[in-house]
């Protein structure tokens, strides 16, 4: 005769409990599945943003030691010294040391310019004959100066510098990501502050 008290000591688990831990372990499955692709392209944003953020500071560095730097450069115009500064809505052109690694410690002539192209607009460095790419994939952008044009005699900001006798106090550089990209803030640079001597 089998006898059932040694049958009451056996510990396991019912079926209703095998059933529910089942159950409870595909429903995790199926959440963790779902979730995976969403923190994937969460981590992929992560990363465009700090690209993003990467590129606004590279070039904000870049354009703050131009031109802060900028040598007092001018051209003798009517027996006077002009200021080799031009400023305008889409080109900047200045006087500036090379960049390190094109070489050469006497200054040269570099030109910002915001150029459309087929794929939108990008910010270009131009140094010589050398183009750089500073700011890909714009749907716009403009430069404006702040300070005093005459017969001015307060500071505004400016679509246009035309001053040949004066730097401007800011440079500001505005730009609009294209594709939806991360806004990126105004960009504001002090150009160098000690003009030439005008003779």
């Amino acid at each position: 005769m089998i006898s059932c008290r040694g049958m009451e000591n056996q510990r396991g688990f019912t079926l209703l409990e095998m059933i529910v831990a089942l159950t409870i372990l595909g429903l995790m499955t199926v959440l963790i599945a779902g979730l995976l692709p969403a923190g994937m392209s969460g981590a992929g944003r992560a990363s465009a943003i700090s690209n993003d953020i990467g590129q606004i500071r590279d070039v904000q560095q870049l354009l703050r030691r131009q031109l802060t730097a900028m040598p007092p450069l001018t051209r003798r115009e009517a027996h006077k010294n002009k200021l080799l500064f031009n400023g305008q809505e889409q080109t900047l052109r200045f006087p500036a040391y090379p960049l390190a690694s094109q070489g050469g410690i006497a200054p040269v002539l570099v030109t910002l310019r915001l150029q459309q192209g087929e794929t939108g607009a990008a910010l270009l460095y131009v140094q010589g004959e050398t183009e750089r790419v500073l700011m890909p994939k714009l749907s716009d952008g403009q430069f404006s100066y702040y300070g005093i044009l005459p017969p001015e005699t307060a500071p505004r900001w400016h679509r246009a510098w035309a001053n040949a006798e004066r730097l401007p106090k800011l440079v500001r550089l505005n730009v609009t990501p294209g594709d939806g990209g991360q806004f990126w803030p105004a960009l504001i640079i002090a150009p160098a502050t000690q003009p030439p001597p005008f003779g």
